[in-house]
């Protein structure tokens, strides 16, 4: 018979797909769905479903992606401050 967590399956790779693509604030919520259905699925005797476990496997990347992007962020941030603060500019008068 039919999965019956097929349509949350598709739900949760679109939406660690878009995680990806640009949305990253949407990776956490396809990993937790995905492992939500995968643990739903399991315990009702279904395997998960191949389209669940894409777009759990896709926000787990979105969102170690988006961690390592917003640290890269605080580090380029840290840099230019340290610079400004130890390189003043000197402006003529």
């Amino acid at each position: 018979s039919a999965n019956p967590f097929e349509s949350r399956g598709t739900t949760i790779m679109v939406l660690g797909i878009l995680s990806l693509v640009g949305c990253a604030i949407l990776g956490p919520v396809a990993w937790v769905m995905g492992n939500g259905v995968k643990k739903d699925a399991e315990g009702a005797g279904y395997p998960e479903p191949g389209n669940s476990k894409a777009g759990r496997i896709c926000g787990i990347v979105g969102t170690c992606l988006a961690v390592v992007g917003i640290v890269a962020w605080i580090l380029i941030a840290v840099v230019f401050a340290t610079a400004a603060t130890r390189f003043p500019t000197t402006v003529p008068r």
